[in-house]
């Protein structure tokens, strides 16, 4: 995470230190964050105390496996932004205003951070996703996002989303069919 005179690399905690350390620069007015992978490839992040007017970059370095084809691929990137959708997942009102969602079979319910029903003025975010390419390219697409390719080289894409109000609350698939037969590499 960098912003205008900061930038932070992460560490990997235990789980109850990591919520921990997280309450406290909470508490302490410190801007802070926190990323938590549940069960079924759910991530949620949360960036606490980002001022009004205030900008801040989050980097995500994401291993993952494609489902490869005969034409090409096909990926899942774990959007991270409350609420989001899963298909277990039940949506309660926590207080007015505010909701949550609950996992059920997670532990302690799986209850994850809350949200504000109606964010519109809280911020505005962005996505930006760039992929390097083992072949080049006749389509890309996505069935859960509108999203905005750039073909920057042949062997690099850059993915945007269509438009803001398009919320990353779900997890953003791409399907990719390669201009020559393609092999996993």
């Amino acid at each position: 995470m960098w912003g205008e005179g900061f930038s932070v690399i992460s560490e990997l905690r235990i789980t109850t230190d990591a919520e921990s350390y997280y309450d406290l620069a909470m508490a302490e007015g410190r801007l802070t964050s926190l990323a938590q992978q549940y069960r079924d490839g759910l991530v949620n992040l949360a960036v606490g105390n980002l001022q009004p007017g205030e900008t801040v970059w989050v980097e995500l370095d994401l291993l993952a496996g494609l489902d490869v084809r005969d034409e090409g691929w096909r990926f899942r990137f774990p959007f991270t932004l409350a609420p989001l959708y899963h298909r277990k997942a039940r949506a309660l009102e926590s207080r007015p205003d505010v909701g949550k969602l609950e996992l059920p079979g997670e532990p302690d319910g799986g209850i994850l951070p809350t949200w504000l029903w109606d964010a519109r003025d809280l911020h505005r975010i962005g996505f930006e996703l760039r992929l390097a390419l083992p072949t080049p390219l006749r389509a890309l697409r996505s069935p859960t996002h509108r999203i905005e390719v750039r073909q920057e080289t042949d062997a690099e894409v850059l993915v945007r989303l269509a438009t803001d109000a398009d919320a990353p609350n779900r997890d953003l698939v791409l399907e990719a069919t390669s201009r020559d037969p393609f092999t996993a590499w």
